[in-house]
Protein backbone atom coordinates (compact mmCIF):
# COMPACT_ATOMS: atom_id res chain seq x y z
CA UNK A 1 0.00 0.00 0.00
CA UNK A 2 1.53 3.57 -0.68
CA UNK A 3 0.94 3.89 3.37
CA UNK A 4 3.21 1.32 4.22
CA UNK A 5 6.14 1.53 1.30
CA UNK A 6 7.72 -1.01 0.05
CA UNK A 7 9.06 -3.88 2.75
CA UNK A 8 12.56 -5.44 1.86
CA UNK A 9 12.33 -8.88 3.57
CA UNK A 10 15.53 -9.46 4.26
CA UNK A 11 16.24 -13.89 6.42
CA UNK A 12 17.94 -16.82 5.84
CA UNK A 13 17.43 -19.33 3.10
CA UNK A 14 17.13 -22.07 5.13
CA UNK A 15 14.11 -20.51 6.55
CA UNK A 16 12.38 -19.63 2.85
CA UNK A 17 9.73 -21.77 3.39
CA UNK A 18 7.65 -19.65 6.19
CA UNK A 19 9.24 -16.40 4.59
CA UNK A 20 7.30 -17.58 1.70
CA UNK A 21 4.23 -17.65 3.52
CA UNK A 22 4.55 -14.53 5.09
CA UNK A 23 5.79 -12.89 1.76
CA UNK A 24 2.64 -13.94 -0.05
CA UNK A 25 0.31 -12.63 2.39
CA UNK A 26 1.36 -9.29 2.10
CA UNK A 27 1.42 -8.90 -1.16
CA UNK A 28 -2.74 -10.98 -0.74
CA UNK A 29 -2.91 -7.92 1.50
CA UNK A 30 -1.75 -5.46 -1.20
CA UNK A 31 1.64 -4.52 0.58
CA UNK A 32 4.68 -4.39 -1.85
CA UNK A 33 7.27 -6.14 -0.92
CA UNK A 34 11.04 -6.99 -1.99
CA UNK A 35 11.70 -10.83 -1.47
CA UNK A 36 15.04 -11.87 -3.60
CA UNK A 37 13.45 -14.98 -4.55
CA UNK A 38 10.89 -12.61 -6.91
CA UNK A 39 13.06 -9.87 -7.41
CA UNK A 40 16.43 -10.58 -7.88
CA UNK A 41 17.85 -12.60 -10.82
CA UNK A 42 21.32 -14.34 -11.41
CA UNK A 43 22.32 -11.59 -13.63
CA UNK A 44 21.93 -8.81 -11.86
CA UNK A 45 25.02 -7.29 -9.64
CA UNK A 46 23.53 -8.53 -6.37
CA UNK A 47 25.05 -6.47 -3.94
CA UNK A 48 24.06 -2.69 -5.83
CA UNK A 49 20.40 -4.26 -6.12
CA UNK A 50 19.91 -5.00 -2.80
CA UNK A 51 21.43 -1.83 -1.68
CA UNK A 52 19.23 -0.28 -3.78
CA UNK A 53 16.14 -2.38 -2.99
CA UNK A 54 16.82 -1.59 0.97
CA UNK A 55 17.17 2.33 0.29
CA UNK A 56 14.29 1.99 -1.64
CA UNK A 57 12.15 0.62 0.84
CA UNK A 58 10.29 1.81 4.16
CA UNK A 59 10.52 -1.24 6.27
CA UNK A 60 13.09 -3.46 6.77
CA UNK A 61 11.51 -7.12 7.94
CA UNK A 62 14.10 -9.15 9.58
CA UNK A 63 13.31 -12.95 9.66
CA UNK A 64 15.83 -13.51 12.74
CA UNK A 65 16.28 -16.82 13.76
CA UNK A 66 19.56 -19.13 14.13
CA UNK A 67 19.67 -20.10 10.48
CA UNK A 68 20.64 -16.13 10.00
CA UNK A 69 22.63 -15.44 12.81
CA UNK A 70 24.59 -18.58 10.93
CA UNK A 71 24.61 -17.26 7.62
CA UNK A 72 28.11 -18.20 6.26
CA UNK A 73 28.30 -15.19 4.25
CA UNK A 74 26.56 -12.40 6.02
CA UNK A 75 25.51 -9.48 3.99
CA UNK A 76 26.65 -5.98 5.49
CA UNK A 77 25.51 -2.42 4.02
CA UNK A 78 28.50 -0.08 4.29
CA UNK A 79 27.27 3.46 4.48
Amino acid sequence: SDIMGRVFISYSHKNIDIVSKVNDELRKNHILTWFDKDDIHESDYWDTHIKTAIFASNVFLMFYSKEYLASVVPFVVKF
